[in-house]
């Protein structure tokens, strides 16, 4: 959050805070224009400290939050331990299996450290990076990719022909409290919601074939006429969009309707490899194809009625 804030500061960009839950900036005063809403988690999977050994003060139970997932076949892997003050140590992630009295076998996971830490620290992947001219192999592309977009928005967005504002939540990954704060705290026309998704050989879904629009999951559902109307402008924009459908998972879009926004929100997303293991992978030509998408959205008069499809507060569908 505070990079993001740098960043958008830097470039011009008027910025506000939403206490601990969001932050969001704005190019200028709003002008009347309609308000797209571009968004994108600041959260990452990982695990907090539960307990600590009272016979080793070096080891610890970690409970996970938001789903992280181990490399497969690693029962061991490095992590990253955030302490109070602000220091970070260094520590070993071990997973094992332990039967419950009341229910089937769980995962367990322990920590070792050779520092004493706190019960409440958090635990994260190390964030090792490598990069090619094609791929990009990380952890915490799903929140990272989006953070990205919102930074090269900022520095590279020409003049728009809406109000653009762009915004990073927190607790996506757990409980999605940021969304609904931003959601209450910004009143938009239309709402892009940054994230990442899976490779689905079964849906088509691929790594390379462009960013990837959900139609339905957890947290939305998106009438055909809206999926129609993104893909038809994509076609006359010669933007490449794939689309999937779930019922499980779910993004930050859900957050906009239970505010009461009856605005149009698109969770537009990047397929990866390995989604919250240590080593996601992505495709640098989606990332930008999503980018190219969002510039020439923010550039179109008019874009944010023509996907609402005639939904809006009053109008006969």
């Amino acid at each position: 959050m505070a990079h993001l804030t740098q960043c958008w500061q830097r470039a011009g960009w008027t910025v506000e805070s939403l206490g601990r839950f969001a932050v969001l900036a704005r190019k200028a005063q709003f002008s009347g224009k309609p308000v797209v809403l571009i968004c994108a988690h600041a959260d990452s999977p990982g695990f907090s400290v539960q307990s600590i050994s009272a016979d080793d003060p070096l080891t610890s139970t970690i409970i996970p939050l938001g789903g992280p997932r181990m490399a497969d076949g690693h029962v061991r892997e490095p992590v990253l331990v955030s302490c109070d003050g602000g220091s970070i140590i260094q520590g070993m992630l071990r997973r094992s299996r332990k039967r419950h009295r009341h229910g089937p076998a769980q995962w367990e996971y322990t920590l070792k450290t050779d520092q004493p830490v706190q019960r409440g620290a958090r635990v994260c992947w190390k964030g090792n990076i490598e990069r090619s001219d094609e791929w990009i192999h990380a952890p915490f592309l799903d929140n990272r990719i989006g953070c990205f977009l919102l930074e090269e928005l900022a520095t590279h967005l020409p003049d728009a022909e809406c109000d653009v504002v762009l915004a990073a939540t927190t607790n996506e990954e757990f409980l999605g409290f940021g969304a609904d704060v931003l959601a209450h705290a910004v009143h938009p026309d239309l709402v892009f919601a940054l994230d990442a998704t899976y490779a689905d050989e079964e849906q088509g879904i691929a790594l390379g074939a462009g960013p990837v629009l959900t139609l339905s999951d957890k947290s939305i559902c998106l009438a055909r006429c809206q999926w129609r109307a993104l893909q038809d402008f994509c076609t006359a924009h010669t933007l490449p969009l794939q689309a999937e459908i779930y019922n499980f998972s779910g993004t930050d879009a859900r957050a906009f309707p239970v505010a009461g926004a009856y605005c149009p929100v698109f969770p537009l997303l990047v397929a990866t490899e390995g989604n919250h293991t240590p080593q996601e992978k992505a495709r640098l030509d989606d990332i930008a194809s999503l980018q190219q998408l969002l510039t020439t959205v923010c550039q179109t008069p008019g874009i944010a009625a023509k996907l609402a499809c005639g939904w809006q507060s009053g109008e006969q569908p």
